[in-house]
């Protein structure tokens, strides 16, 4: 939260692979997001082993926007691993991490920041059901969050997802 004065530093984290075309999308989204919000911004976009013109998209961006940064990863690790990297690139009082496929809406960043200011460490993001989701989708979705459950000591709330603010 806010201490002595100076702006927060709220980092949002994207990861990316061959998301070349989101990239542009995600950037005016998240600024377009910020923009009413008293924060500094860092936006961190990892490159998960790309094989398209994602990371020379990002690395553009970065030039004319100082606020962008690109982890570029040597290969593809895998989404958890590039969201690990950028949480630990990181240097936000509040870190938002996203998809950069445009699943996770930008437009919500105002209302996790909020959540995050009346104190919530953990502002978690849950999918709403659509009705263009098939049913073989929600039914092994709703396998999966079972089994997770059933298995775990943590219970996972169905329809979580990466999308979430940490402290």
């Amino acid at each position: 939260m806010n201490s002595g004065g100076k702006r927060t530093l709220l980092s949002v984290v994207a990861a990316a692979h061959n998301e070349a075309a989101n990239i542009a999308a995600m950037h005016e989204g998240i600024i377009q997001a910020v923009t009413d919000l008293d924060v500094d911004l860092e936006l961190i976009f990892i490159d998960d082993g790309s094989s398209d013109a994602t990371a020379k998209i990002v690395e553009d961006l970065a030039a004319r926007d100082g606020r962008v940064r690109l982890v570029a990863l040597t290969r593809n690790f895998g989404h958890q691993a590039a969201v690990y990297a950028g949480l630990s690139a990181s240097n936000g009082q509040a870190i938002i991490v996203l998809d950069c496929d445009l699943q996770h809406p930008p437009a919500l960043i105002p209302k996790m920041v909020d959540a995050w200011r009346m104190g919530y460490s953990v502002v978690q993001m849950v999918r709403d059901r659509t009705p263009a989701t098939g049913s073989m989708k929600q039914a092994t979705s709703r396998a999966f969050y079972r089994l997770i459950n059933l298995i775990s000591d943590t219970q996972i709330l169905e329809g979580a997802a990466d999308f979430r603010l940490l402290d």
